[in-house]
């Protein structure tokens, strides 16, 4: 058993409790040595199935018996004349229980200059690896906020390590209390390993326990339980991510690896607070995030430099901004800015911070340089941040590189695979980017995993509208409004829509759309880009340009997206429309013939 674990790095015989355990010892056989590594040498691989016989009588008789075997695999892996010769502190003579641990000292000297033969080291190569939920040990789940904001904070910390593929948050809780087996997992998330453990919160201590678990034969790499008080509990984390990365065999660079040395003090109600947002937060929805806000806002009260929480509530804003109806980007954006600024007077490497202030000069100020440069810096910061290759992949399509956005996109979605926002960006910039068929497929995916997923049917209307298929977009419009709609006020406007398209086809649905949105618009706040972009497709040019002309003035919320929208394409050799884009350093880039192939 001691040399079958030591070649193959799992035991020959398992199960999920111990009788399980017995059950396997005694009526299955191991999986053989040769299909679990290669390259084992034939003796030892005649002697581990001899020693595990289920009859005895098939079995060693004597331990002389298996030293013979033994010495005969030495022979073969070093040659005859390497024989080993230890001294009599290693392999004293007398006694038999002397001689079963010169066995033991035997067979650990095989298997190391085995492996040392190989020129390779005993751990398993990670390269890529999916933490999975941690799970709760307290009796009640009210602290189920903390072990999922440590599962994150985790994830986070091992995905600033450029060498290891780190699957995001989003992809790893879909398995959260998931009875699918270690190994389908590793293969649904595309990863190697497997890191699993569990968090028990109590008098303000935390122990994390952790294994890491090789994906392909479930076999335990490494295990470790970490202790530490709530003050310390950022030390912990990286303590954990730096054993886990040297498990892994990663290279860290001199910049990681001072990263990962970083333990600042954390306040314990702050921190509480901070897991409480992000708990939130991951709730993608609109009163999940304003939750998170208030969480954020009283993290900070507790402590006015706490970084972490300044970031967090940065990227509260930027989704304000594009999903919550109403909101003034005027006040959004520059709040947005401000915040993850002071997050960087903090801390200078967070790389969400650095991500808001891309999406700031993408969405708001248009500055495409500054925005490339912050994406950048926040993606070197993290590799593994999924959002900030979204984010840049957004900011590519916006300049029309559909080439590098797509590429963008698929790592986001590789480093998420389970994402709904990312895999329809995919499917959305696959379209644009002349891959209609190959779009159009992701998205219906995404239908799949959730079909009530309202940003899917705005992103599907705006494929439609690109491929200029006027009745689709206008059904995928009417749709969004109605899975989005929370208040009574929405949901009668988008049974209004319904009518409207219903009763009085394309030109009644979008005389409604232009009323409602104006109105909103005077209410609160309303993308002029999505009123223009109404009355370009219902011919009303001039009108539509006084809306983008309004939408210039006040950096509406969308109008960066004018090249890649399909509704303008009646506006493109109009002088006015062009001057618009060229003061914004853009060019609608749309070709004029977009063949959407009968869809």
């Amino acid at each position: 058993v001691v040399l079958y674990r030591m070649l193959t790095g799992s035991a020959p015989f398992r199960g999920d409790h111990d009788a399980a355990v017995l059950y396997s010892v005694v009526h299955e056989e191991p999986k053989p040595v040769a299909e679990l590594r290669d390259g084992v040498p034939a003796a030892l691989r005649q002697i581990i199935p001899k020693a595990l016989s289920k009859n005895p009588d098939d079995r060693y008789q004597t331990v002389d018996a298996m030293v013979v075997d033994l010495e005969a695999a030495r022979d073969e892996l070093f040659g005859a004349k390497a024989a080993f010769t230890p001294g009599p502190s290693v392999l004293p003579r007398p006694g038999r229980k002397t001689m079963v641990a010169g066995v033991i000292v035997v067979l650990a000297l095989i298997a190391l200059g085995w492996w040392k033969s190989r020129e390779t080291d005993t751990r398993v190569p990670v390269a890529s690896i999916a933490v999975l939920p941690l799970v709760n040990l307290a009796a009640d789940n009210e602290n189920e906020f903390f072990v999922d904001g440590l599962t994150e904070e985790l994830i986070t910390q091992l995905a600033q390590i450029k060498a290891l593929k780190v699957i995001s948050r989003t992809s790893v809780m879909r398995f959260k209390d998931s009875d699918q087996s270690l190994k389908d997992i590793a293969r649904q998330l595309d990863v190697a390993t497997i890191l699993e453990g569990s968090v028990l919160w109590a008098d303000d201590q935390v122990r994390i326990s952790v294994q890491l678990i090789d994906g392909v034969n479930e076999g335990l790499i490494w295990a470790n339980s970490y202790v530490s008080d709530m003050t310390d509990v950022m030390a912990l984390q990286r303590r954990v991510a730096n054993d886990v990365a040297a498990q892994a065999r990663v290279e860290l660079t001199a910049q990681e690896q001072e990263r990962l040395a970083e333990s600042p003090v954390v306040d314990p109600e702050a921190y509480e607070l901070y897991l409480r947002g992000r708990f939130h937060w991951n709730q993608r929805t609109a009163t999940g995030l304003e939750q998170a806000m208030e969480f954020y806002r009283k993290a900070i009260e507790v402590d006015p430099d706490y970084g972490l929480a300044y970031a967090g509530l940065a990227e509260a804003q930027i989704l304000k901004a594009t999903w919550t109806e109403g909101s003034d980007p005027n006040e959004v954006y520059p709040e947005a800015r401000r915040l993850a600024e002071r997050a960087l007077e903090i801390d200078p490497n967070l790389s969400a911070a650095h991500t808001v202030l891309g999406a700031v000069a993408h969405e708001y100020d248009w500055d495409w340089e500054e925005a490339e440069k912050q994406l950048l810096w926040a993606i070197e910061l993290n590799p593994n941040y999924a959002t900030a290759h979204q984010w840049y992949s957004e900011l590519l399509a916006t300049l029309g590189r559909m080439e590098e956005s797509v590429g963008e996109a698929r790592k986001a979605q590789e480093l998420d695979p389970f994402s709904l926002i990312i895999n329809s960006i995919v499917g959305y910039y696959l379209v644009l980017s002349g891959e209609v068929h190959s779009g159009f497929a992701e998205l219906d995916k995404v239908e799949e995993m959730d079909p009530l997923f309202p940003p899917l049917f705005l992103i599907r209307r705006f494929c439609y509208d690109w491929i200029g298929d006027e009745v689709n977009a206008g059904k995928n419009w009417i749709r969004y409004k109605e899975v989005s709609a929370i208040t009574a006020r929405q949901k009668e406007n988008a049974e209004e829509l319904r009518a409207a398209f219903d009763n009085g086809g394309l030109a009644e649905f979008y005389d409604t759309s232009i009323r409602q949105l104006k109105r909103l618009y005077n209410e609160s706040y309303s993308s002029e880009q999505y009123i223009a972009g109404f009355y370009a497709l219902s011919g009303e040019v001039d009108s539509a340009m006084v809306w983008l002309e309004r939408g210039y003035r006040d950096h509406g919320t969308e109008m960066y997206s004018i090249p890649r929208s399909g509704c303008f394409e009646n506006m493109r050799d109009d002088p006015r429309f062009v001057d618009l884009l060229n003061r914004m350093n853009l060019t609608y880039w749309r070709p004029r013939q977009v063949d959407g192939g009968g869809l």
